[in-house]
């Protein structure tokens, strides 16, 4: 999936239809995981946005939280920990992803009755953003979707990083 990920970059990046300096990743649950994961693969990435990202925090179970979507186990067949899982995880959690990116902002949603990518997975991805300009808009009242509200901020901080691009 990270492969592709990157050839569909370049792919765009070659097109002479490409500015040469804006790359713009957009997505919702594995979608928003796949954002993340681009904008910490490739430098050219200068704006995301992940909605209700899935992919993250992984080993949340080490802190008392729960993961993100897939969720892995982390326990052998006897019940202990997996330590072998729970290292290699890390090398494909958004919290990774989102320490390694160089673009210039992003938004993150986060569902707060989300079951699937719950809110404390989604907030250690985004807490781990190095980023000056960072938003993340909390769907209260949501589950793992986008509300129009959601849809329209990361729609709005997108276009408005596009606008500040060509100014």
């Amino acid at each position: 999936m990270f492969r592709r990920l990157i050839q569909a970059m370049n792919f765009l990046c070659a097109q002479p239809e490409w500015d040469g300096k804006t790359l713009v990743v957009y997505g919702s649950s594995q979608g928003g995981f796949q954002a993340f994961a681009a904008a910490g693969l490739d430098e050219r990435v200068t704006f995301f946005a992940a909605g209700v990202p899935a992919g993250c925090d992984h080993t949340g179970m080490e802190v008392n939280r729960v993961a993100g979507w897939p969720k892995f186990p982390m326990v052998d067949k006897t019940g202990g920990k997996n330590t072998k899982a729970l290292e290699a995880s890390r090398y494909f959690d958004a919290v990774n992803f989102a320490a390694r990116t160089k673009a210039k902002a992003g938004i993150v949603t986060v569902g707060f009755i989300d079951t699937t990518c719950p809110p404390t997975s989604v907030y250690a991805a985004y807490n781990a953003l190095p980023l000056q300009n960072k938003s993340i808009y909390n769907d209260i009242p949501s589950g793992h979707s986008n509300s129009p509200q959601a849809v329209k901020a990361m729609t709005d901080a997108a276009v408005a990083q596009l606008k500040a691009g060509k100014e």
